[in-house]
């Protein structure tokens, strides 16, 4: 850390800095991620670098500095280092999930509670979805092919309101017969007859003879 710190100070206020530091900076921040506090002044240090742009280029380094910010607090300058950042190919599953979670705490902090639901999370993905820096190819759809989309409305732009039996069962499939089953409602169970086996068993069934006295 000393060195990174001392190697800084030495590169000067211009110019792109030494790949050296570069790959320091970035080597110290995969080591040291898991102690936000040990790694809290290199972070302070990059940031009130004129050097911070040439030293935010690696994921390791915009990560760790957001993961800083966020753990200060301040969420917002969290969001604004990430879409700033310009590192090729950022668009991890990692820094997406940490866009998720700043904007979850955000959400925490305004609805005051100390955990969002299921509901909740998904409406402040929907409202804050991460920005082209953080995913160039955007969040992936959850919707039907066309070619999907496209046969259901054929199917059900042939279907009636309220079709019969025939419909469409036996309409797109002549091989299926309608049967009954004991788990449809009593209307459709009265529309088949009863099976071969429940009629031998009500017909071998005994009638109750009559009363005395009848």
């Amino acid at each position: 850390m000393q060195s990174f710190l001392t190697l800084l100070k030495e590169s000067g206020d211009t110019g792109p800095p030494p790949t050296e530091l570069v790959d320091l900076a970035g080597r110290l921040c995969r080591d040291l991620r898991g102690d936000l506090t040990q790694v809290e002044p290199l972070v302070e240090a990059v940031l009130g670098s004129p050097l911070c742009l040439h030293l935010l280029d690696r994921e390791d380094v915009v990560v760790v500095c957001a993961l800083v910010l966020a753990w200060q607090e301040q969420h917002q300058a969290a969001c604004r280092l990430l879409e700033g950042c310009r590192v090729p190919g950022v668009g991890s599953l990692e820094v997406v999930q940490l866009w998720n979670d700043i904007h979850s705490c955000l959400a925490m902090r305004r609805l005051d509670v100390a955990a969002l639901t299921p509901v909740q999370k998904f409406r402040c993905r929907k409202r804050n979805p991460p920005p082209p820096s953080v995913c160039p190819k955007g969040l992936r759809s959850r919707n039907f092919p066309r070619e999907v989309q496209q046969k259901l409305q054929d199917f059900a732009s042939g279907m009636n309101t309220n079709p019969d039996k025939a419909q469409p069962v036996r309409g797109s499939r002549p091989h299926l017969q309608p049967l009954r089953h004991p788990n449809w409602p009593p209307p459709a169970r009265g529309l088949h007859p009863p099976a071969t086996g429940q009629s031998k068993r009500s017909a071998d069934t005994p009638q109750p003879g009559p009363t005395p006295g009848s």
